[in-house]
């Protein structure tokens, strides 16, 4: 509980150099984001001052791709309504999980 004056002093000694480097660290952290926030707000300015290039078109995606895609987008809509149901705890909504072992009813 009771500590020498030289451990007290070693320690503050000690915390001295953590808050030191933490400083040092901040600054130079804060200077970097600075920085970059500089350089970035000109690029920003000349940008907005440009037209825009935006088209509305097609987009270049194969035919096969886009119904593959449809594809997964309703089995996961089907995943999620059977979640939903399982989750709600309706009849034999733990179908697979449940094959062959008793149902603990709640």
């Amino acid at each position: 509980m009771y500590t020498s004056v030289r451990s007290r002093v070693a320690e503050g000694i000690a915390l001295r150099v953590v808050l030191a480097a933490a400083v040092q660290t901040s600054a130079t952290a804060n200077l970097g984001g600075a920085t970059a926030i500089a350089t970035l707000l000109p690029a920003l300015w000349t940008w907005s001052q440009q037209p825009t290039a935006l088209r509305f078109g097609p987009p270049a995606v194969p035919e096969t791709l886009r119904w593959a895609l449809v594809v997964m987008a309703v089995g996961v809509f089907v995943s999620g309504v059977r979640d939903l149901y399982a989750a709600a705890r309706l009849p034999h909504g733990d179908w697979p999980w449940s094959a062959g072992r008793e149902v603990r009813k709640p």
